[in-house]
C-alpha cells in the first residue's frame, strides 16, 4: 500500500490472513524469491502512485479505493531499485526502495524472520498499523 512518500509492504503469514500478528511488515523493502511467480496486490492510500520495477521491465498503477494485481517471475537475483513512476505530490523524488529477489532458501529464511519481527510489534489497538484488504483471487 503505497502512500506519499513511502512503499508499505504486507505479507501474509502462516495463518493466510492480513493484520495478524503473524503478517511481515516491511518498508521500502520488496522481497521475492527468484524463479517462483510473485503475484503483487496494490492499492494506494493518498494519491495515484505507480511501482515501477526497472529491473524486471515492470510498472503498475496503485490507484486509491482499487486494487490492481500483476505478477512476474524474476530469475536475477540481486538488490535492485523500486521507484514511484507517477507524480504524487511534493517529495514524489523522495518515494523509493529496494527491490531484493533472493535465492528461493533465503527467502524463506528471511520471511520467518520477518514476520518474527513483525509478530513481535503488532499491536491490535494500533489502528494506522491494520491496513490492507482481503486477498483478491484474479485470473
Amino acid at each position: 500500500m503505497p502512500q506519499q512518500w513511502a512503499w508499505n509492504i504486507r505479507y501474509a503469514g502462516p495463518d493466510d490472513r492480513f493484520n495478524t500478528a503473524d503478517d511481515a511488515v516491511t518498508l521500502n523493502d520488496l522481497r521475492v524469491p527468484s524463479g517462483k511467480p510473485a503475484i503483487i496486490q496494490l492499492k494506494a492510500k493518498d494519491v495515484i502512485h505507480s511501482l515501477f520495477l526497472p529491473n524486471v521491465r515492470l510498472k503498475q498503477d496503485a490507484i486509491p479505493g482499487r486494487v490492481t494485481q500483476f505478477w512476474f517471475e524474476p530469475v536475477k537475483t540481486g538488490r535492485f531499485e523500486m521507484v514511484c513512476a507517477e507524480h504524487c505530490g511534493l517529495n514524489h523524488y523522495k518515494m523509493r526502495g529496494d527491490f531484493i529477489v533472493l535465492e528461493p532458501d533465503e527467502f524463506e529464511l528471511w520471511l520467518k524472520e520477518a514476520q518474527r519481527l513483525s509478530e513481535i510489534a503488532f499491536d491490535p489497538q494500533d489502528e494506522d498499523a491494520l491496513w490492507g484488504w482481503e486477498w483478491e483471487e484474479r485470473r
